[in-house]
């Protein structure tokens, strides 16, 4: 993801800025960052303060690159597994998913708890998403 890395970043900052403020009241209250990657999936951070999450999101990095595809629904899963039902999830990648085994099972745990995904996605190729 190396080159769409900053792009990420700052789409990934404006969604969380946008959740700031006198909107703030009409979001959750809890924000998690759920990071993946290839061979491992990052940390969570789960918060509800707004320098926490835009410090997190700013601190990630890309190393390697060229290997794709990554842990896409790793990632996702991670996130659902502690998000609250009605929550919207938005992932940014640059390649497909290595783990699509899972997507059946992630797909339905999205309709179990009524959760929107917004995919931002920047590469060659769609296969597995």
């Amino acid at each position: 993801m190396g080159p769409y890395i900053e792009l990420a970043k700052q789409m990934a900052i404006l969604v969380a800025e946008s959740s700031t403020g006198d909107a703030a009241s009409f979001y959750p209250s809890t924000y998690i960052l759920s990071p993946f990657n290839d061979p491992t999936t990052g940390f969570l951070t789960v918060t509800n303060d707004s320098s926490v999450r835009i410090n997190a999101i700013s601190a990630l990095t890309a190393s390697g690159g060229g290997d794709a595809p990554k842990l896409y629904y790793h990632g996702v899963n991670a996130a659902m597994s502690i998000c609250e039902r009605d929550s919207s999830i938005y992932t940014f990648t640059d390649a497909s998913a290595k783990d699509e085994y899972l997507r059946n099972q992630v797909f339905s745990r999205v309709l179990k708890l009524s959760i929107r995904v917004y995919s931002f996605y920047a590469g060659a190729s769609l296969v597995g998403r």
